[in-house]
């Protein structure tokens, strides 16, 4: 995945438990990691913060159950192949997927 997003990330977090607050009422995204169990858990946590969560699987393996626990949780989730971050001088503010949508 490359980072085109100025500041390289800036915004970019992994510990929704120490930055969640500091997020919160935001637009989120969860990108699927090589933890499944954790990713999910993630994109279920930062619904307290926010009614704005995004999972992005990126190639990651979800049960259709899971995916409905965290539709009923109100997180969207995005299919496709994440490739890099997109931003500007505020931060990130979007997702590139390989297809081409942000």
């Amino acid at each position: 995945m490359t980072d085109s997003a100025s500041g390289g990330g800036r915004r970019c977090t992994t510990a929704p438990h120490c930055h969640g607050y500091e997020v919160r009422g935001r637009e989120l995204v969860v990108i699927g990691g090589a933890v499944p169990a954790v990713t999910l858990h993630q994109a279920a946590l930062l619904r307290r913060y926010s009614d704005r969560v995004t999972l992005c699987p990126n190639g990651m393996d979800v049960s259709d159950a899971e995916l409905a626990r965290l539709r009923a949780f109100g997180v969207r989730i995005v299919d496709g192949a994440v490739t890099g971050l997109v931003g500007g001088e505020s931060g990130l503010c979007g997702v590139e997927l390989e297809d081409g949508g942000v």
